[in-house]
């Protein structure tokens, strides 16, 4: 009778283990391809929609915060950072959101260091080297196209296929006049991302 009670609860114990953990919310994975891909107006809607499912939603509410900044209204963003809680803000998210109103403002020069320091802390970071390259390619205080290249590689080491790696990457090859290498990247572009006309 030990044995049985002792192989039940063993079994139970399992089953516990094996259950499905929190669901993963479409509604945020929604938003997020959006906000990849550059379509703001969709992606704060669809984080206002995760955020009218769960008001305490923080990833939400930073990613609302970032695309208001990517949108050029830091202001929002900034409004949106006062409303985190203190507890949020040791998060590597908040150090992204930051830099994106930091860069959003016009403060390439702080927006880098604070993008260079994040990557120190979180050296796997696809968001801080996202922002790095963007300071590299297209702020003239901190153009450094042969580091957008490098961000632009790491970030398609860890998402094959990203858009905006992709894009970077082909900016790159243009803007140093490598056309043959161009013309292979906008290829694969063309491949990957078939029904868009900006390719």
């Amino acid at each position: 009778e030990l044995m049985i009670r002792w192989g039940a609860s063993v079994f139970f114990f399992l089953l516990g283990c094996a259950q499905p953990g929190p669901e993963v919310d479409p509604t945020y994975d929604r938003a997020m391809e959006r906000f990849r891909a550059g379509q703001w107006e969709a992606a704060v809607a669809g984080f206002k929609d995760c955020l009218r499912r769960a008001p305490d939603n923080a990833e939400a509410l930073i990613r609302l915060g970032e695309t208001y900044a990517c949108m050029g209204a830091p202001a929002r963003a900034r409004e949106i950072m006062s409303q985190l809680p203190e507890s949020i803000r040791t998060r590597p998210e908040f150090g992204v959101l930051a830099i994106s109103i930091l860069r959003a403002e016009g403060r390439h020069a702080e927006a880098l260091q604070r993008a260079q320091e994040l990557l120190v802390t979180d050296p796997a970071s696809v968001d801080v080297r996202y922002y790095l390259a963007r300071l590299h390619l297209r702020a003239a205080s901190t153009m450094d196209l042969h580091a957008t290249r490098r961000l632009s590689e790491e970030i398609l080491d860890q998402r094959p296929g990203d858009y905006e790696a992709m894009t970077m990457r082909l900016e790159v090859s243009l803007a140093l006049g490598e056309f043959h290498e161009a013309l292979t990247q906008a290829e694969d572009f063309v491949r990957s991302s078939p029904d868009d006309y900006k390719v």
